[in-house]
């Protein structure tokens, strides 16, 4: 195995010392050993000092603690699809360039993913032109909570069991998708075939 050391972080929308809820969600994988001790320092101080319901970082600490990590924009959560989802496109090319400009235009990537979920697809189509108007890499990837497509029933009964409720409560937490399973290389194709450099960049990160 070739395992990659990262870390989903929670990205303030201000600075991550306000008491301030909002945040984002921001995929960070160490690049190498600086990379690695990075992630460190970025995790201790999103619990020492930014900590508000969760650990937060801000884009000032990612100034500081970039080097030798490789990021991506992440799931609808991100900060450039969450507010291409919710009508803030300015907003949404505002962070994609600060963020660019943070890692470089080669360590950070516009993410796209199609779990079959409609915000996602309509982010997509927001997501692409953004990412080749500033010239950023695009990344092809898919949320993996269970390992095969035939697990999600067992998923749904866990988060069941992990929040208490059951099947049968129509307010309990639930995946609106069947799709988070370590999908093959081909499965990834079949979805992502019209992207052929998003597919290859998942080769070129892991590289």
């Amino acid at each position: 195995l070739h395992p990659i050391v990262g870390i989903e972080a929670y990205l303030a929308e201000g600075s991550a010392r306000a008491r301030e809820r909002k945040s984002y969600h921001l995929l960070l994988l160490a690049e190498n050993e600086t990379g690695y001790r990075n992630l460190l320092r970025l995790s201790s101080r999103a619990m020492l000092e930014g900590y508000y319901y969760r650990p937060r970082i801000d884009l000032d600490m990612l100034a500081e603690h970039h080097e030798g990590i490789v990021a991506t924009s992440a799931c609808l959560g991100g900060p450039v699809a969450y507010n291409f989802l919710h009508g803030r496109p300015e907003l949404a090319r505002d962070y994609a360039g600060k963020l660019a400009e943070i890692f470089g235009r080669d360590r950070f990537f516009i993410d796209v993913q199609d779990h079959g979920i409609r915000e996602q697809i309509e982010t997509n189509r927001e997501l692409i032109p953004l990412a080749r108007s500033l010239d950023l890499p695009l990344v092809a990837t898919n949320d993996v909570h269970y390992c095969n497509q035939a697990d999600a029933s067992a998923q749904e009964l866990l988060v069941c069991v992990q929040t208490n409720t059951t099947l049968s409560d129509p307010k309990r937490l639930k995946s609106e998708s069947d799709q988070l399973y370590l999908k093959s290389p081909e499965e990834m194709e079949r979805v992502f075939g019209h992207l052929p450099e998003a597919l290859s960049n998942t080769i070129r990160i892991a590289e």
